[in-house]
This record gives structure tokens, sequence and C-alpha cells, in this order.
């Protein structure tokens, strides 16, 4: 993959995850589910690409449905060697990556494929936020926290040091006087995919 020097702002989205809790022997199984006919994971990789100028995946494997699916639309897969150990270090592998593959990164909005319901234009609306102010912006729902967030990309350093299973957590904790939180009106931000009772009914 030739680096790209136009893009911008950079969805990273996290599909390496086990999903233990929706189906402890069938890993990765969970982003498969359909809602509407299309994957959990494929409407989460849908969505980056109508919000942002490029996307990186980190996936379990390259064989993996949703590595398939992107690596067909162009999109660059990575497969994290310690996926297994937590979030944290899938999150690194794609930061560490954005300096090479994308140079001229503004924003980097951190993603969950396990949320299949958030909408483009709250993603937009968060990078403008980010972008706006040079602060980390995190969406809010009826005051609860939710995702993506969205870092300006001088934090890619930061983020390539993640590990363990709590993602950016720390991160954002370090650096709470230059969080922003964002108020929306997309409950998609607060909704995941744990366990088969968060799928909605098949008609």
């Amino acid at each position: 993959m030739e680096p790209n020097a136009t893009a911008r702002s950079i969805g990273l989205l996290l599909a390496a995850g086990s999903g233990r809790r929706f189906d402890s022997t069938a890993p990765g199984r969970k982003l498969e589910q359909l809602i509407d006919g299309q994957s959990v994971a494929s409407r989460a990789l849908g969505t980056l690409r109508a919000s942002c100028d490029a996307v990186l995946v980190a996936a379990r494997s390259l064989t993996a449905p949703i590595a398939q699916e992107a690596a067909a639309m162009g999109v660059k897969v990575l497969v994290p060697e310690q996926s297994s150990l937590g979030m944290g270090h899938s999150l690194a592998a794609l930061a560490a990556a954005v300096p090479e593959h994308f140079p001229q990164a503004e924003t980097l909005v951190i993603a969950l494929a396990d949320m299949p319901w958030i909408e483009p234009a709250t993603v937009r609306e968060l990078v403008s936020a980010s972008r706006a102010g040079n602060v980390i912006a995190q969406p809010a729902f009826d005051g609860e926290k939710g995702h993506p967030v969205v870092f300006p990309a001088s934090y890619a350093a930061a983020l390539a040091s993640c590990t363990g299973d709590t993602g950016a957590r720390d991160l954002l904790r370090q650096n709470a006087d230059h969080l922003r939180l964002v108020a929306v009106n997309d409950s998609g931000v607060v909704r995941d995919v744990d366990t088969p009772a968060d799928l909605p009914p098949r008609r």
C-alpha cells in the first residue's frame, strides 16, 4: 500500500477481538451477525468509509470476513501479533502504522467494530470538533460517554503505546484537560453488540 498523502481523517477500526461474551466457542462470531442483511463489522466499516478520508482495520486474521471485505475495498488490514491480549494492542498496531501510510493525518477516529449503529454524520461532527479545538473529541448521548473517540494525530505515538484490554482509556484519563465531550443525538454511540440479546429480533 502506497502512502496516502491526502488523507487527513483516518478511521482505525478495532475488529480483532474474540467476542467471548457473545460466543466463547466461536471467536469473532458476533462481528459476522447480520443486521438488515449486513454484518455487524461491515456496518461499522461502512460508517468509517463514509465519514473518514481513509481507514485502517485490525482483524484477527487475513481470512476473517471483515478482513477480506476491507481488502477487497482497498482498505489496509493489519493482524496485530498480540491482539489476543486485548484491544489496546490492536489499537497500538494501527496507530503505529498511521505515519507510514498517512503522513498528513490530522485526526484519528478510534472505532469499535461491534458498534454498528453509529451514523456517519456523527463521526464527521466529532472530527470537526477535534480539528476546531485541537482536542480529543468524545461523543455523549443523554449524558453517557460513548464511541468513537477522535484524537488529534499528534497522539499517534501515545496511542501506539497502548496495551491490555482498556484501549485508550488510560490515555483519556491522563489527558482529561484536552478532552471535549460532544453531545450528539445518536444513540448508536452508546450501543454495542456484546451478547446475542443486543441484536435486533430477526424478521
